[in-house]
Formats: structure tokens, C-alpha cells, sequence
């Protein structure tokens, strides 16, 4: 199909592998998909926390002006910054697989 002489590796549904990858591209993937692992499992525990504390506020009675704490959404920021990280570190590696020669 191709005549130029060019070493193209591809697998059964038209991307190239990681088997023949540096190291360095393996480890990047890897840690990029393990961040966004890692983010989601912080967003879902923060969503259980939050709606928990949601929960809890409008259940019980309500408390004075002034004396009812919203639930802190800090984890929630967590999880989506290492989700979103985990992304695009995965994205540079995969990126630098499918650019390298």
C-alpha cells in the first residue's frame, strides 16, 4: 500500500502499539491513566461526601442564620484537576507513540 519505505506498525484497528514504545512513552501513558483513575475515585468520593452533607443539612432541622456550614467542594477540585491531568499526560504520551519514527 505504501511505497516510501517507511516502518509503519500498526495493530488490528489502525493504532499503534506500545510494545515497541521507549520507556519513557510506557511510563507517561501509564502515569496519565492512572492520574485519571486516580481523579475519578476522588470525584466519586467527593460526590458521595458532598451529597451526604447535603443530605444531612436538609433532613435535620435548620440551624440559626449564620451557623450552617456548606459542604467544602475542595475534594471535588482535586479530582477533576487529576482527572484533567491524567488526561493530558495520556494524551503527550499517546501523542509522542504515534509521532516517533
Amino acid at each position: 500500500m505504501f511505497d516510501d519505505h517507511f516502518p509503519r506498525r500498526r495493530n488490528r484497528h489502525g493504532g499503534r502499539s506500545l510494545r515497541g514504545a521507549p520507556l519513557w512513552i510506557k511510563v507517561t501513558v501509564w502515569v496519565g491513566a492512572l492520574l485519571a483513575i486516580a481523579g475519578f475515585g476522588v470525584l466519586g468520593y467527593g460526590f458521595a461526601t458532598t451529597l451526604d452533607a447535603f443530605g444531612q443539612s436538609f433532613t435535620t432541622t435548620v440551624p440559626p442564620v449564620g451557623q450552617f456550614e456548606p459542604p467544602s467542594f475542595a475534594s471535588l477540585k482535586l479530582g477533576f484537576g487529576l482527572f484533567f491531568a491524567g488526561f493530558a499526560v495520556s494524551a503527550i504520551g499517546t501523542l509522542a507513540n504515534n509521532t516517533r519514527r
